[in-house]
C-alpha cells in the first residue's frame, strides 16, 4: 500500500466490522499464498484500519513485510501482534525469532526464543493443571504472596530469634525459570567442600506440612499457619532439615538446594537457619543475561551484602565463603 492509498483509507475513516475482518483476512491470506505480497498488504491493511489490535492481522501483516524485505517493520508488528493476544501465541513467537534472525539479530532472536520455550512450558503446565481441575488464578496467587509477606514481618521473625539452628550449610539459588539457578549451581560447586543438591523438595514441601507439624486448626493453610510455630518445633524442624542436607551433601561444608519453590518459605527459612545463604537471580528484561544478587537473611537484620554485577561470578564466590 502506497502513501496515497493510505492518507484515502485515513480520509474516508475507514471501519469495518468483525465479521468483515474475518473475510478480509481470508482474502489477504489468499494473495500471501499466491504470493501476491502487495496485494496482501493492502488486504491486511485494510483489515488494521478498523481492528488497529488484530493480532492476526498485525502478525501476517509482519510475515507480509518480512517477504518485502522490511525487516524492521516486520519485527515491530510481530511484536504488536504478541502484545495484543495478551501475553503471546507459540506461532507468532516462532515468527519473531525467524524474523530477527533475518534481520541480522542474533542477540534478540536467542532472548525472544527464551521467551518462547517458557510460553510453551507455561501452556502446558496451564493444561495440565486444567486437566485436573487445578487451573491457576493468578489473583488467587497474589493473595497468598500477600499473606506470606504479611506473617513473616519483623515482628514475626523477632519473637523466635535464638530459636533457629545457626548452620551455615544451607545454600538457596531461587530465581524465575531460565534465570541461571543451574549455571550458579556449577560455579559454586567447583569448590570441593560445596555439594549441589538439585531441586530438592524437601524445603519447599514444608508449606503443605507445616500446619500438621504444628498442630494448626483445620483448614489454616501456609502461611497462616507459621503463627503457631514455637521454639521447640522450630528447632525440631531445622535438625530434620539439617540432618537431610548432612546425608545428601556427605558432610559437605555447603549444599546447595536449588528449587525456584524455596522463593516462598525464604521467610520460614529466616527463622528455622538464620544463617542460610541465599542467591537471587533477577532476570534482566530485554536481554539473555542474569543478573546476580546475594541476599542474606540475619535475625537481628535484614541485610543485603551482595551488589549489582552483571554476569557476576565473583559473587556467588564471596557470598558462599
Amino acid at each position: 500500500m502506497n502513501r496515497k492509498e493510505r492518507r484515502r483509507l485515513k480520509k474516508q475513516g475507514v471501519r469495518v466490522a468483525a465479521a468483515d475482518t474475518l473475510s478480509i483476512l481470508r482474502q489477504a491470506a489468499l494473495h500471501h499464498r499466491l504470493g501476491r505480497f502487495a496485494d496482501a498488504e493492502a488486504m491486511y491493511r485494510r483489515a488494521l484500519a478498523g481492528d488497529p489490535n488484530n493480532p492476526d492481522a498485525l502478525h501476517l501483516l509482519g510475515l507480509t513485510r518480512r517477504e518485502q524485505g522490511a525487516t524492521g517493520e516486520a519485527v515491530d508488528l510481530i511484536r504488536r501482534a504478541i502484545d495484543a493476544c495478551d501475553g503471546g501465541n507459540a506461532l507468532y513467537f516462532k515468527s519473531l525469532v525467524a524474523t530477527l534472525l533475518v534481520a541480522n539479530q542474533p542477540g534478540e532472536a536467542e532472548a525472544a526464543a527464551r521467551r518462547a520455550l517458557a510460553f510453551e512450558a507455561n501452556a502446558a503446565r496451564r493444561d495440565g493443571l486444567r486437566a485436573r481441575g487445578q487451573e491457576f488464578d493468578a489473583k488467587d496467587h497474589d493473595a497468598f504472596v500477600a499473606r506470606i509477606i504479611e506473617v513473616f514481618d519483623r515482628s514475626f521473625i523477632d519473637d523466635l530469634a535464638g530459636a533457629g539452628l545457626p548452620s551455615e550449610v544451607p545454600v538457596f539459588v531461587v530465581g524465575m525459570p531460565r534465570s541461571g539457578t543451574t549455571l550458579v549451581e556449577h560455579i559454586a560447586t567447583s569448590h570441593p567442600d560445596v555439594h549441589g543438591a538439585g531441586e530438592l523438595t524437601a524445603f519447599a514441601g514444608l508449606r503443605d506440612g507445616l500446619a500438621a507439624a504444628v498442630g494448626a486448626p483445620e483448614g489454616e493453610a501456609f502461611p497462616d499457619c507459621a503463627r503457631h510455630l514455637d521454639g521447640t518445633t522450630v528447632r525440631e524442624i531445622a535438625e530434620a532439615h539439617l540432618a537431610l542436607l548432612a546425608e545428601i551433601g556427605g558432610g559437605a561444608a555447603r549444599v546447595i538446594d536449588k528449587s525456584p519453590l524455596n522463593v516462598f518459605t525464604l521467610g520460614l527459612a529466616a527463622v528455622l537457619l538464620p544463617n542460610v545463604r541465599i542467591v537471587g537471580l533477577l532476570k534482566k528484561s530485554g536481554g539473555c543475561g542474569s543478573l546476580l544478587r546475594y541476599v542474606v537473611f540475619d535475625l537481628r537484620k535484614l541485610r543485603d551484602v551482595g551488589a549489582e554485577e552483571p554476569g557476576s561470578v565473583g559473587i556467588v564466590r564471596r557470598g558462599l565463603a
